[in-house]
């Protein structure tokens, strides 16, 4: 479980992790994944394909472990426009936290290994 204070520390690795075919969540006991789920899950595939590159950036900075300021310093953007910049990625990706967003960015290839080298 990672928490909110260790997430610039464990996130990358976690995310190695998925990048090297390990699962971080258990499947249902049955094995099939809930209809639901697999929509979801399309949808944020197209969604994460529609981002522009500057998105992507910022995509790949947040599952790299940055926070929002170090995220700033790199794009020379003001933190506010950050969390502008981020609320609304979040959004277009159907996702609440800065976890589900990396974990969906690394699930449909938008951040690679070299990627979470930064961190």
């Amino acid at each position: 479980m990672l928490s909110k204070s260790s997430i610039s520390t464990e996130l990358p690795s976690a995310l190695r992790m998925l990048i090297a075919g390990y699962q971080l969540f258990a499947q249902p006991e049955d094995g099939r994944e809930p209809t639901t789920s697999i929509a979801r899950r399309s949808n944020q595939q197209t969604a994460v394909r529609k981002l522009s590159e500057r998105d992507r950036g910022f995509t790949r900075l947040v599952a790299a472990g940055m926070t929002n300021s170090q995220i700033a310093r790199i794009a020379h953007i003001s933190e506010g426009s950050v969390k502008l910049h981020l609320a609304r990625i979040m959004e277009e990706l159907d996702v609440a936290n800065r976890v589900q967003l990396a974990v969906i960015a690394t699930e449909c290839g938008l951040v690679s290994s070299a990627d979470l080298q930064i961190a």
